[in-house]
């Protein structure tokens, strides 16, 4: 597979891994026929996984407030 939209050749291994583990599907790393077939079929329905920050940011607002005349 050629270096598409500028993505390397070992992140695309990672993310056809990542899914095929999603999948429940044999980990090669490969795009093979399975692999293909499970991407190409229709859509379950359920929620994509998504890559988000595991820790939320917390802050607490600090200064002046409004001060009646």
């Amino acid at each position: 597979m050629a270096n598409y939209y500028g993505t390397p050749p070992n992140k695309r291994k990672n993310a056809v891994r990542e899914f095929q583990a999603y999948a429940k599907l044999p980990v090669t790393g490969a795009m093979d026929e399975a692999t293909v077939a499970m991407l190409t079929g229709p859509r379950c329905g359920a929620s994509d996984t998504a890559k988000t920050q595991s820790r939320l940011k917390r802050y607490v607002k600090q200064g002046s407030t409004w001060k009646k005349m």
